[in-house]
């Protein structure tokens, strides 16, 4: 599946988990968090089925993601928000208190989702001060449709 992230992020070939490219992510630029709405400046990406075509998602994901930090202090966050159904606006998470350094870190969380839910977004949302960076970002569905 073709992936595309928006927001404010840059693409760092040198401090990759592995492979020597990620994603890099100063917490200070951003500036607009506005969940479900244009002009949301967290690195996200819209994925699941397509409004028109289906079919619905898959019940239960387990998502995660590599952290590494350096002089950053606060909490990264990996969130996903369902689209399309009345699941909770807030979105299922795992979080990651960072004070100053933090090496290559895994975050995760499993979560279900509406069987009528369109798509959800995933997000990534660094709060606090500094820089921090991601790699390995992971989706897998953990039953079938």
């Amino acid at each position: 599946m073709p992936v595309f992230w928006v927001g404010k992020y840059d693409v760092d070939r040198t401090q990759g988990h592995g492979d020597q490219i990620c994603m890099r992510v100063n917490a200070g630029a951003i500036k607009s968090r506005c969940d479900r709405q244009k002009g949301d400046e967290r690195p996200n990406i819209l994925l699941g089925s397509s409004f028109w075509s289906g079919p619905y998602l898959v019940p239960r994901y387990r998502f995660g993601m590599w952290v590494k930090a350096d002089q950053f202090k606060g909490k990264v966050a990996l969130i996903a928000n369902c689209i399309g159904s009345e699941a909770d606006p807030t979105g299922p998470r795992a979080e990651l208190p960072i004070d100053g350094r933090c090496d290559w870190t895994h975050v995760s969380f499993e979560a279900d989702f509406p069987r009528r839910s369109s798509s959800w977004v995933l997000r990534i949302d660094p709060v606090g001060e500094g820089v921090i960076w991601v790699d390995d970002v992971e989706v897998t569905p953990l039953t079938g449709i």
